[in-house]
């Protein structure tokens, strides 16, 4: 049964009013002089206008539709005293869509960024500079209307001028200020964006010189000439500025029934006569929650603008005559679904796919768990980017593969196996239909994952973990994919905002929980018919701040035979990694590089990715991601990639530690023990070429040689881990004893000889300094007989010499 939560980002309606505060949350319009903008219009030199309050009229113009992007303006440390957030950004777009969709014109979301500029946000500031700022500093998208909301302007609530693609608005009134409802001060400066004046004309002091008559045949009628110059548009003051001294607003507006009941008069002193639809028009200085819609005159003004008059807003550059139903799954947060995808670096790290282990609606993800009776769930956020309701017949299919950096469409995720009749490498894992979704709404589907393969099944390919990818992809009649699909998935989900992949890993390291892995597998394959050369490239998220997990973690790459022998065929390429045994390599720096793996024609290998967080490097911070991207050598082109998740929880650290006498004999026995860190650990014990020699706490071995002997000590559980090394000396060559002293005709002499190749006995006559002949010795002995039966009574001094050099000596009595 399909399951989902959806949600309809709507505008509230703030009412609360405080009478001390009324005049101050007034909207008050700023509009710069066109020199500061890139208008070159303006409603009195515009001769385009008709003049038409025709509805039939007005329904012969096509929908229309402009992209737009907000710039949210903040301290250069990131922080604001007013945050506004996405769905603060979709509440005003969606009052302001409900307000302009009379006129069939829609404005849709291409994205949100910020400014982070303690000059901008700290000062009151007019549109110019803001603007001046952004459009040399790139923050400004050409065809696309551009809002910059920050702390404090000096030309009120929110300034832009006639015809202009930028626009600012105070983020106390962005986010709905007291009686202020969000999306009201956007739609009002849109108006003017699109050629409407105030309601009351262009008057600073929101006077008007238009008269009440609406009669065409009065000689005192100028409704076209006069206020707003429009004819269905009532002639009225700015409302905040009529209330009277000490008055307030309820002098001038019931707000119970958003009823005019002030008493003021044209410029002939007839009494305005204003109806609660008109009192409540968005380009009047009104109360906010009073605002109900524009006029056909001003509707049938901003479609003839757009239809004919020419100005720099370039409004044909960017307007979609076709906006529709646009149902899109994010790639990225910074995705906002503009085709083709040119924000995400990332393809297959979309956060609107996740699996859950239980049916929660929890929006974390899980790796997929096997149980062969109960399923995990899938969730999918589809998001209706379009200014049409969608039909509800729209569907939803959901995939798997086996994660891979290289996939193609659709040979990886329908049924078909791995080589040599293989498991297999994906499946379907269903379909649910699509409810209705009105503009800017979005849903969580929810799809049981039932099929989940046996991990066991790919032991033969690679025993270590090894998680999925997951592919949505939204079919619908009314919205079809813009490019026709070709077998290359990246170039599918780029061009495609209906496509959306998850290529995630997660890597939970816990003390406190056992047998949890600390990395994950990944296969990469070369999906053409021919040899073809590629590369893996390895880097940290490029927005994540803080240090990066290869400074203090220890990354181990370990390739499999295949991968490993496609490297080989390349040239044994590396960059920012250095090899170890057994086919691993350590990751060094940002962005290292295994190149020129060179594969057959649908030969797949993998690789395993683990991270062990070292215990004298490791810092606070708890979340890292890191990613694995396969590029084409030639010309650099990704292919596709894995990105894993790695959490890491707080311990309490330990220090790997050996005791034990490190100064021996040649040929002796080296007892070393390793200190227990008092939690489930691996003691591995290695020589300076890497070889791993024992596993265990006690590590003993005959020392044939001088030698570093490195400890690597692992904590089971969450893999965090510490070295220690001794340094193992040989003790100096010497004579140990001779005996006997004194001596009537034998000596024997004990000596160690731990380094060196030649050695012999100088034997030195003292007094006379007459030596004996050498006598030679046996390095790998310990002893040696000297018969000195010939050496006439007295001392002698019996000096030991290694490779030419004198050691070690002993005098010794002949009687």
């Amino acid at each position: 049964m399909l399951n989902f939560k959806r949600k309809l980002h709507l505008s509230v309606l703030l009412i609360l009013i405080s009478t001390l505060s009324i005049f101050s949350q007034s909207h008050e319009c700023g509009l710069e002089s066109q020199t500061t903008s890139n208008s070159t219009s303006s409603p009195s030199n515009t001769t385009s206008y008709s003049g038409s309050i025709d509805p039939a009229y007005l329904a012969t113009f096509p929908e229309v539709s402009f992209e737009i992007f907000f710039w949210i303006i903040r301290r250069s440390d990131g922080s604001s005293t007013d945050v506004v957030t996405y769905d603060s950004v979709l509440e005003n777009l969606s009052q302001a869509n409900s307000l302009f969709a009379p006129a069939k014109m829609c404005f849709v979301l291409k994205g949100y960024d910020y400014i982070d500029n303690d000059s901008l946000y700290n000062n009151p500031v007019s549109l110019g500079t803001i603007t001046n700022y952004a459009t040399s500093n790139g923050y400004y998208h050409a065809n696309a209307i551009n809002v910059y909301v920050t702390d404090d302007l000096v030309q009120g609530n929110g300034v832009t001028n006639y015809g202009s693609d930028k626009m600012a608005i105070e983020a106390k009134h962005f986010l709905g200020f007291w009686e202020v409802v969000p999306g009201n001060v956007l739609a009002h400066e849109l108006g003017h964006d699109f050629l409407l004046l105030h309601t009351f004309g262009s008057s600073a002091q929101g006077n008007t010189n238009e008269h009440v008559t609406r009669d065409p045949n009065d000689p005192d009628y100028n409704a076209l000439t006069a206020g707003d110059r429009l004819h269905d548009t009532p002639a009225m003051r700015a409302f905040w500025q009529e209330i009277p001294a000490n008055g307030s607003i309820y002098d001038i507006i019931d707000t119970n029934n958003c009823a005019y009941i002030g008493g003021g008069t044209d410029q002939l002193g007839v009494p305005f006569a204003i109806s609660s639809f008109e009192l409540g028009n968005p380009m009047a200085y009104t109360w906010s929650p009073c605002i109900q819609g524009f006029s056909i005159g001003q509707m049938i003004r901003m479609r003839e603008y757009i239809q004919d008059f020419p100005n720099n807003l370039s409004v044909q550059a960017m307007v979609n005559y076709n906006p529709g139903v646009d149902l899109y799954v994010k790639d990225t947060p910074n995705d906002f679904g503009v085709e083709p995808n040119t924000v995400s670096s990332t393809l297959w790290n979309s956060k609107d796919i996740w699996i859950r282990n239980q049916s929660d609606f929890v929006e974390v993800h899980q790796n997929p768990e096997f149980d062969p009776n109960l399923p995990n769930y899938a969730y999918v956020k589809v998001t209706n980017r379009g200014c049409s309701a969608s039909s509800g017949t729209d569907v939803l299919k959901l995939y798997w593969s086996k994660a891979s950096t290289s996939l193609t469409w659709d040979y990886y995720w329908t049924g078909n196996n791995f080589p040599n009749n293989g498991p297999l490498l994906g499946n379907q894992i269903g379909t649910v239909t699509i409810p209705v979704l009105e503009s800017n709404e979005d849903v969580v589907l929810e799809i049981p994952w039932y099929n989940i393969p046996n991990p066991a099944d790919y032991d033969a390919i690679n025993a270590e973990p090894w998680h999925f990818c997951l592919l949505a992809r939204i079919e619908s009649i009314d919205d079809p994919m813009t490019l026709t699909e070709t077998t290359g998935l990246a170039y599918n989900v780029k061009q495609n905002n209906n496509i959306a992949w998850k290529n995630v890993t997660v890597v939970d390291l816990d003390p406190n929980t056992s047998g949890m892995p600390t990395g994950g597998v990944v296969s990469v394959s070369n999906f053409l018919t021919g040899f073809h050369s590629t590369n893996l490239i390895f880097k940290s998220e490029e927005t994540e701040k803080g240090t990066k997990i290869f400074e203090e973690a220890e990354v181990t790459v370990q390739m499999d035979e295949q991968l490993y022998a496609a490297w080989e065929k390349g040239g044994r390429r590396l960059t920012g990694l250095k090899e170890k045994k057994d086919r691993k390599f350590i990751i060094t720096g940002e962005g290292a590089t295994i190149r020129d793996l060179v594969l057959e024609g649908n030969e797949i290998g993998t690789l395993n990715l683990e991270f062990n967080f070292l215990t004298k490097e490791v810092s606070a911070k708890d979340s890292f991601t890191y990613h694995v991207i396969q590029t084409d050598t030639g010309g650099g082109k990704i292919i596709g990639g894995e990105t894993y998740e790695v959490h890491k929880t707080q311990r309490n650290l330990f220090s790997a530690n050996i005791e034990g006498n490190t100064k021996v004999d040649k040929n002796e026995e080296l007892v070393l023990n390793a200190t227990s860190i008092n939690e489930p650990a691996v003691y591995n014990w290695y020589n300076n070429k890497g070889d791993l020699l024992y596993q265990g706490l006690n590590f003993s071995t005959l020392v044939s040689e001088e030698q570093t002997i490195l400890l690597e000590v692992i904590a089971t559980n969450d893999g965090f881990k510490d070295y220690a090394t001794a340094a193992v000396e040989f003790n100096p060559n010497a004579i140990e004893n001779i005996t006997p002293n004194p001596t009537k005709d034998n000596i024997v002499v004990y000596y160690t000889i731990n380094k060196g190749s030649t050695a012999y006995l100088l034997i030195t006559e003292v007094g006379t300094g007459i030596t004996k002949p050498n006598h030679n010795l046996d390095i790998d002995d310990d002893q040696t007989l000297v018969n000195m039966t010939s050496y006439k009574n007295g001392y002698y001094v019996v000096t030991l010499v290694v490779d030419g050099n004198k050691i070690d000596d002993r005098m010794i009595l002949k009687e």
